[in-house]
């Protein structure tokens, strides 16, 4: 991860996203930055992959919440809304500059990423109907957990949402 940061902010954000995923130890400014990346991993995932468009910077509200949820740690006082919406376009710029398939970056960062803004359909045993023995249930994989797993939602709420 050290590399990457070496490399660039943008590449040392996306590893810390990526690689740490699923570690629960994490200072709570490097945890700080891991959610920031994800929030990004997870618009990006959820986007239109035939069109390699710029992922659109959260709305105000939403980078000011991200400046005031900065935990107290070493260089937290330059956080800012601007400082953000800079990092967020050096990412946004990083992946547009990947040569190659985007779907292969993500398997290749972490393979769960992949499978962000898909819609799978699930087959359930039901027990409890002996004239409908099984249900289907499609869900839309909205984020990848702190911990590493999937979170999936009923794809019906998803697209209340």
């Amino acid at each position: 991860m050290a590399r990457a940061f070496d490399v660039s902010s943008a590449a040392g954000l996306l590893s810390l996203a990526a690689d740490a995923l699923g570690e629960e130890a994490l200072p709570p400014g490097l945890e700080y930055w891991r959610a920031f990346a994800r929030e990004f991993l997870t618009a990006f995932c959820k986007g239109e992959r035939a069109v390699r468009d710029s992922v659109p910077a959260p709305a105000a509200a939403a980078l000011e919440a991200l400046v005031a949820a900065a935990p107290a740690a070493p260089g937290s006082e330059y956080v800012s809304e601007r400082l953000l919406g800079a990092l967020w376009g050096e990412i946004d710029a990083h992946l547009a500059a990947h040569e190659g398939d985007l779907e292969s970056y993500l398997k290749a960062a972490h393979p769960l990423w992949r499978l962000v803004g898909r819609v799978t359909f699930h087959l359930a045993e039901n027990k409890r109907n002996e004239d409908f023995p099984f249900a289907f249930l499609a869900t839309y994989t909205h984020r990848v957990s702190a911990g590493g797993a999937l979170q999936y939602l009923p794809l019906g709420r998803e697209l209340k949402q």
